[in-house]
């Protein structure tokens, strides 16, 4: 296709890391214009129990992955999109954002993505920098399965009341990321676009 792909590792949790690693982008392949945060974990072995029940080491790690994440990446890639002139984030959050599915931890930081999204779309409109997000719902990754191998009878009924019958795809998200990204959405920024088989209004 005549496009250049490289892989660069870094800790979202690691503000060092990432501070470099968007260095060596920049260096590489010039100025970033478009940033897709989807890092995220879960623990449905105890994050998945009542909060009477909770752990705040549980809490601290999978918000710590889920909306430090989504801070810092935005902040170290926000200075090269304003050089740019332009720019589009795309948050990773959840369909548990929106309502109520278990996990404490996971639920907290996916419903305060939603809200840095809205923020960051008001603070950085001035500078033609677009921040949407995406509310997923079932989607067959290896994070649902490992997530309803806990709960194999609960799962089985959420799957029951998804309209559309199935899991989402992967591929059903990533093209929403792309048109989100592309400038084909250029009038379109703080909003956040549900994919969940119809879940949220059965």
């Amino acid at each position: 296709m005549g496009l250049t792909a490289k892989y660069y590792h870094m800790d979202v949790t690691d503000e060092e890391e990432i501070e470099r690693a968007f260095r060596h982008i920049v260096s590489d392949l010039g100025l970033i214009q478009g940033l897709v945060n989807a890092a995220g974990i879960a623990d449905p072995k105890f994050d998945t129990k009542p909060i009477h029940e909770g752990r705040l080491d549980v809490w601290e790690r999978v918000i710590r992955v889920n909306l430090f994440g989504v801070l810092l990446c935005s902040k170290h890639a926000l200075p090269y999109m304003i050089k740019a002139g332009k720019g589009s984030i795309v948050n990773i959050s959840s369909l548990a954002a929106l309502t109520a599915l278990p996990g404490v931890g996971y639920t907290a930081s996916k419903g305060a993505v939603l809200s840095v999204t809205r923020l960051c779309a008001m603070d950085y409109a001035k500078y033609n920098i677009r921040v949407n997000s995406i509310s997923p719902g079932f989607i067959d990754t290896p994070l649902l399965q490992s997530i309803w191998r806990e709960m194999p009878e609960h799962a089985k009924e959420l799957l029951k009341s998804v309209p559309l019958g199935r899991l989402g795809k992967p591929e059903e998200i990533v093209s929403l990321i792309t048109f989100l990204l592309s400038d084909e959405a250029s009038y379109i920024t703080g909003v956040n676009i549900i994919i969940d088989g119809g879940y949220i209004v059965h």
